[in-house]
């Protein structure tokens, strides 16, 4: 079992753990969730780290991949909308509200339902570990190795 999986396997064990403790154990209670936070801890960890190993063309490639998701996303949303408000005798042509009034959803509320919020956040992640690497790739090394795009 690897470092993640042995994190992952213990914070299901402490939330067992928590689960059948007496209401009054405090202090049973403060060093598993103590435990607990210092697990999470290294989880995010990993989540941070979880790009470093893949090639800065796959990066970009997931990076266009995702982008043109969330796109179709959008378009979706108003395509939805557009059909929405035609079948509602408003017709093909002109401005085409996106508002629930209309039949459609709020764009902000329809995209989450879509789960673009994940899709976002993947989006940014990748640029940020991107950003890190023409980072890395500009700064002199100072003797320590730096971690070059690949």
């Amino acid at each position: 079992m690897d470092e993640l999986e042995t994190v992952v396997a213990r914070l299901s064990e402490i939330v067992e753990e928590l689960l059948e403790l007496e209401d009054d154990d405090f202090a049973a209670r403060f060093a598993l969730e103590k435990e607990r936070d210092g697990l999470r801890a290294r989880a995010e960890a990993f989540h941070q780290r979880k790009d470093e190993h893949r090639s800065t063309a796959e990066l970009m490639a997931e990076h266009a991949a995702r982008t043109t998701q969330l796109e179709a996303m959008k378009d979706q949303l108003v395509n939805r909308a557009t059909q929405a408000s035609s079948s509602s005798g408003r017709g093909g042509g002109g401005d085409v509200p996106i508002g629930a009034k209309h039949g459609g959803n709020l764009t902000t509320a329809g995209m989450q339902g879509m789960g673009a919020d994940k899709v976002r956040a993947r989006i940014s992640e990748i640029e940020q570990e991107l950003a890190a690497r023409r980072a890395v790739q500009l700064t002199p090394t100072s003797g320590h190795g730096s971690r070059a795009p690949s």
